[in-house]
């Protein structure tokens, strides 16, 4: 009751799942008012905080890529995410040249300038032999 006499808001934050999956599919955050209805209809309405979208970094690290096959290939490792605009953001690490042993390393820094909340909250990384098409 002090709570709601001085409309200190407890917030609770709870996990979207899905059945088929062990991975969350975001966060519902919100708070529960029990009242009478005379109590409710002298409560003002609290507006929520916005759900625009805010920019963000995305920073991953490529340190090395194991078990390729094939001798003398030359690779690099690339991300891809797409906004909601429907415009790609990609960014590639350089080519680490002739793997002989299936491993290529890496020292790289892949930088993503992203919005968040988004509505394809996925990237794509693809490791691409850099001569396949020559």
């Amino acid at each position: 009751q002090e709570m709601v006499k001085n409309e200190i808001v407890p917030i609770e934050s709870r996990k979207l799942m899905r059945s088929d999956s062990r991975f969350g599919k975001g966060h519902l955050r919100l708070w529960v008012d029990v009242m009478t209805a005379s109590a409710a209809h002298s409560k003002r309405v609290v507006p929520l905080p916005s759900t625009e979208s805010v920019p963000f970094q995305l920073r991953v690290v490529i340190w090395k890529v194991e078990k390729l096959a094939g001798d003398g290939i030359n690779v690099f490792v690339m991300g891809k995410h797409m906004l909601n605009t429907g415009k790609p953001v990609i960014d590639r690490t350089d080519t680490h040249l002739n793997v002989n042993d299936g491993t290529a390393t890496f020292n790289w820094r892949l930088i993503f300038n992203l919005f968040i909340p988004c509505q394809d909250p996925r990237l794509l990384i693809r490791v691409v032999d850099d001569g396949y098409l020559d």
